[in-house]
């Protein structure tokens, strides 16, 4: 039997019926850029250039109608390359009004979504028949795709009402109100703190910042074994130390033990190990997670967090440190991109995220030297 004929994704005569709509009614502008924020969404070259150009009006000020968006297209010499004013006409007459522009809008976007995945699938397929082409590479690649795709989904998502806003500021408050705990979120395991904050709350990208040896991971080690302990699921990419040594200072953290003595001297008497066995069987059960591998680009410490929430439910992630990332050369550049990253994936997993960051020597005034700092 022949195969069927794949059309791609397009919604032609929606297309037609939106800028129609835009060109005798300006009322629909700003619905219509409330879901397509480019001209890229459109499947016609000409149609792109149209809306290109009503965009262009209406970021300036500037009215929107039939002869406005004639001129616009002269200035940008493309009118006649979309068959002139009579094609612009033509549209106008399409429809009567801008009723359902937002409806069809949507519409339109998913049909640019699905050319998106189909193009990005098809990257994909090609890379991997590549021989020399490296696996990470392509895993990097394919999550950037899927990561721009989904910022396009979101970007078209309506805007919260303000009714709804109230409502949840009084959901918030019932909830405070018959919490019996000074803890809101997941513990940092200072009680001071933890009054101070309620704890670390959903959606939130804290950065800790302090110099070399100043106790950044002293301190998160501390947030994640009391996190651990209070049911919270930790996920821990540690980029500076190995999971054994991640290991050592959580025993460390959790026990009178001193560090010299799990890593240079070993104990002095023998019945120290029965208190040591004792712990690790105690800190065993804990729910924490830890990826040690070194220069981690933000797009694998996405993959690794979207896994550690899918199987184990996470509620707290802890990334050391933001500047030993893997990606742009300019450590500036680098450093901004994950910070980026970091705040998508507290806002997409619905969990805290917390990135050590470390700060020069030359930062702080010498009255001020030796402070941590939360942001």
């Amino acid at each position: 039997m022949e195969s069927l004929k794949k059309i791609i994704p397009q919604a032609i005569d929606l297309e037609n019926a939106v800028l129609g709509a835009l060109l005798i009614d300006a009322r629909g502008v700003d619905q219509a850029l409330e879901v397509i924020k480019s001209e890229n969404v459109f499947y016609l070259e000409a149609h792109k250039q149209i809306f290109k150009a009503i965009k262009i009006l209406n970021d300036t000020s500037n009215p929107v109608d039939l002869l406005s968006v004639a001129d616009q297209l002269k200035k940008l010499n493309k009118l006649k390359f979309i068959g002139g004013e009579f094609y612009l006409l033509e549209l106008s007459q399409k429809v009567s009004s801008s009723a359902h522009i937002e409806y069809h809008c949507r519409i339109l976007l998913q049909e640019f979504v699905k050319r998106e995945l189909i193009k990005a699938g098809t990257q994909i397929v090609e890379n991997c028949y590549k021989p020399s082409e490296d696996i990470f590479k392509i895993l990097d690649s394919a999550d950037q795709s899927f990561t721009a795709i989904n910022e396009l989904v979101n970007s078209g998502q309506k805007t919260s009402s303000w009714s709804e806003s109230l409502k949840a500021v009084a959901s918030r408050v019932e909830f405070l109100t018959n919490n019996d705990s000074n803890i809101t979120g997941v513990t940092t395991g200072l009680k001071k703190l933890d009054l101070f904050l309620g704890g670390w709350q959903k959606q939130d990208f804290i950065v800790i910042g302090a110099r070399p040896g100043m106790g950044k991971t002293a301190f998160t080690v501390n947030n994640m074994i009391a996190a651990a302990k209070s049911g919270v699921a930790v996920g821990f990419m540690s980029m500076e130390m190995s999971d054994v040594q991640l290991a050592t200072r959580s025993v460390a953290v959790n026990s009178d033990f001193h560090m010299k003595q799990l890593n240079k001297t070993g104990f002095e008497k023998i019945k120290y190990f029965e208190t040591l066995n004792t712990l690790i069987n105690e800190m065993q059960s804990l729910p924490i997670y830890i990826e040690d591998r070194p220069s981690l680009t933000i797009s694998e410490i996405k993959r690794t967090a979207r896994k550690w929430k899918r199987k184990h439910q996470i509620g707290l992630l802890i990334v050391d440190y933001i500047q030993l990332t893997g990606g742009h050369n300019d450590i500036r550049i680098r450093t901004g991109e994950t910070s980026r990253g970091l705040k998508h994936i507290a806002k997409e997993l619905d969990i805290p995220v917390i990135g050590l960051s470390q700060l020069s020597r030359a930062v702080e005034p010498p009255q001020q030297k030796g402070r941590l700092y939360i942001t």
